[in-house]
């Protein structure tokens, strides 16, 4: 049996500056720079030998402290991103909500059918993380693997495992900063252990947004 430790990346610029970042590339906040220390505290006892991570600076730098107690590298995978936001790359949120409105409508309350104009449908970005993290999966039998990625495609990772249909996903809050979901991988399916855990954090936790 395979377990996957699945973590959200701690806050970044874009959280902090309320900007949907999907591609764009920012860095952690000293908040998230202080999740990630502790994430890295928390996660010590599972004895993970793999650390990999969504290419993108956020994701890379929350599990860096882990990976440099471990004695690790950080195996950077394009293919653990959150999804393509196209035109809403790095802009605020009240922006979008202001110039396109139904779309962001349909991407707070409808997640699983949204598609950012000119970016990547969620269902897509659902195949993508999913076949990625299958691959890691295969890749590291009977191993404990920690893997690095977003909100938007741990969400639709997670309702996919579950079968969750895509009109179906909002029934998953959104993977706060620095969260570890926990998946069992028996060869064939994933199964959900844990989601969305940010109890470890304590006075550094940060409550996402309603979505609506």
């Amino acid at each position: 049996m395979t377990t996957i430790y699945m973590i959200r990346h701690g806050q970044s610029m874009g959280n902090l500056e309320r900007r949907l970042l999907g591609h764009t590339d920012l860095p952690l906040t000293e908040l998230g720079h202080r999740q990630a220390e502790r994430a890295a505290e928390y996660l010590l006892q599972f004895g993970i030998t793999r650390v990999y991570s969504s290419d993108l600076v956020r994701a890379m730098q929350t599990v860096e402290p882990l990976a440099r107690r471990l004695s690790l590298e950080v195996i950077p995978e394009r293919g653990l991103r959150e999804i393509n936001a196209g035109e809403w790359e790095g802009l605020p949120f009240t922006l979008i909500k202001e110039k396109w409105a139904e779309e962001y409508r349909i991407f707070r309350v409808d997640l699983g059918r949204s598609t950012p104009p000119g970016g990547e449908s969620t269902q897509h970005a659902a195949d993508r993380l999913f076949e990625t993290v299958a691959r890691i999966a295969d890749e590291n039998p009977d191993r404990r693997v920690l893997v690095a990625s977003h909100a938007a495609v741990i969400c639709m990772f997670t309702a996919r495992v579950l079968g969750l249909a895509p009109a179906e996903v909002q029934r998953l809050r959104l993977a706060s900063n620095a969260s570890v979901s926990v998946f069992e991988y028996d060869g064939e399916r994933f199964h959900l252990a844990e989601y969305g855990n940010d109890g470890y954090l304590g006075d550094l936790r940060i409550v996402p947004p309603p979505r609506a």
